[in-house]
């Protein structure tokens, strides 16, 4: 288990107003003054495993806050073909915030299916995304939600905010037939897990070559 420390300070403008979504008027005002050291903020400590299976729980596990709507979001999956779900639980130090995140491959195998809730206090989160995978570790993602972080080239991403899951997976099967090359079969959780490790472990390389992870010892603050 290797830990990093979230800059950002670092952050570029757009980047920073995205991840202040829906308060984008406090962060386009804030982002200067956190780069130049003016702004007191409490800096994310997060856990990274090797692998998310490290993170794994079952569903009976997740926090209380998340269950409604992990639960109703993985029913809602299964309806249009999603299975076998897996249950993710992570916690960052510093500014505390729990994530929690459900996974679930497709009969067709042609993308799996990502749900996300995330809590900070009273302040919460969730989102949704379809995901496939190409060689060369190429990826194409839909998502009901908002861009965070700008994303590593090789992701290829579209956002249509609060888009019901249905209409979600439709445009991302429009975007799949537009494309030459076919995706990866993930049909198992084996390969699910695989892939996505794959996929997190190219964000953090892209992260810390920006300088926006920085890996510290564990108990540092």
């Amino acid at each position: 288990m290797r830990t990093y420390r979230i800059h950002h300070e670092r952050t570029r403008f757009r980047e920073f107003v995205n991840l202040s979504y829906p308060r984008v008027i406090r962060g386009a005002i804030a982002w200067l003054p956190l780069k130049f050291g003016l702004l007191s903020w409490k800096p994310q400590i997060i856990p990274h495993a090797d692998t998310i299976a490290d993170h794994m729980v079952s569903e009976s596990q997740l926090p209380d806050f998340a269950k409604p709507f992990i639960s109703e979001s993985v029913a809602n999956a299964a309806t249009l073909g999603f299975i076998d779900p897996t249950f993710e639980c992570i916690e960052s130090q510093g500014r505390r915030v729990v994530g929690v995140c459900a996974r679930c491959c497709h009969t067709s195998g042609r993308y799996i299916f990502q749900s996300l809730f995330s809590f900070a206090g009273p302040a919460h989160s969730s989102e949704q995304h379809v995901v496939s995978f190409f060689e060369g570790g190429v990826t194409l993602a839909s998502s009901n939600g908002h861009p965070k972080f700008d994303r590593h080239p090789s992701a290829e991403a579209y956002y249509y905010p609060n888009c019901k899951l249905s209409a979600l997976l439709a445009s991302h099967d429009a975007k799949l037939a537009q494309r030459v090359t076919s995706p990866i079969i993930v049909s198992e959780t084996d390969k699910l897990i695989k892939m996505v490790d794959a996929m997190r472990d190219r964000f953090l390389d892209y992260m810390l070559s920006r300088g926006l992870y920085e890996e510290i010892e564990p108990t540092q603050n």
